[in-house]
């Protein structure tokens, strides 16, 4: 793997002490057993949630096409890295966090088709064209990411800048009327209940939408479903 910072800038911006430690035990849990080996009866909770390799079932299923070139955008600490390197000729992870880029780095070091990126995607000057663009995890913060009056069709007007004619764009986020939610889960931006049910109310940087509003979204942008 290969750790690009050409891109890296200090706007890139910080994370709370809490998910800094997490990212330094997760680092020292790779550098110390690697992925083979890695000790799920002793690890937290929260570290578990992060490298479980079940995680990649998310896209396990589906049927990439041979030779693909895929832009993974928040690549947090390499979930579904791993599965794409292995399905596609070529994959550009793009994470903006420091530590979970090296993390990456480190954790699929040995992989030769991976680029990882370390910085905010909206500022990547890039114009390759890909085969697939997957985003999953980060499309909740879009609006603090982009300052534009119409954030979501912002970023998808990006996206497709970047996206082959006959590319597909694989997004994967929650559904704020999600049965969890209902259920009494906490809500997994705001880390409390029932705010996504009440429409982010006070909230003005996150927001997950509904399937009926990511749909609303895609027409507005004039993307084909």
């Amino acid at each position: 793997a290969k750790l690009n910072i050409e891109f890296m800038n200090d706007e890139i911006g910080f994370c709370s002490k809490a998910e800094d430690d997490l990212e330094k035990n997760i680092a020292g849990l790779i550098e110390t057993y690697g992925e083979a080996d890695m000790p799920w009866d002793q690890i937290s909770k929260e570290e578990f949630e992060h490298l479980y390799i079940d995680r990649q079932f998310l896209l396990a299923w589906y049927p990439f096409k041979e030779g693909a070139e895929i832009l993974e955008i928040g690549g947090g600490v390499g979930a579904l890295t791993g599965l794409l390197c292995k399905r596609a000729k070529k994959v550009y992870t793009v994470e903006k966090k420091q530590n979970r880029a090296e993390i990456i780095k480190k954790r699929f070091e040995n992989i030769q088709n991976l680029e990882v990126i370390h910085d905010n995607y909206m500022n990547l000057p890039y114009r390759k064209k890909f085969d697939y663009i997957v985003i999953h995890d980060i499309f909740g913060y879009v609006k603090k990411y982009i300052g534009a009056e119409n954030p979501y069709q912002h970023f998808f007007a990006h996206l497709m800048e970047m996206l082959k004619d006959e590319g597909i764009i694989l997004l994967a986020t929650e559904n704020r009327l999600g049965i969890k939610y209902f259920s009494g889960a906490i809500e997994d931006y705001s880390n409390k209940f029932f705010v996504g049910l009440d429409n982010f109310d006070g909230y003005d940087v996150i927001y997950t939408p509904t399937k009926r509003e990511l749909e609303m979204m895609i027409e507005e942008c004039g993307l084909c479903h």
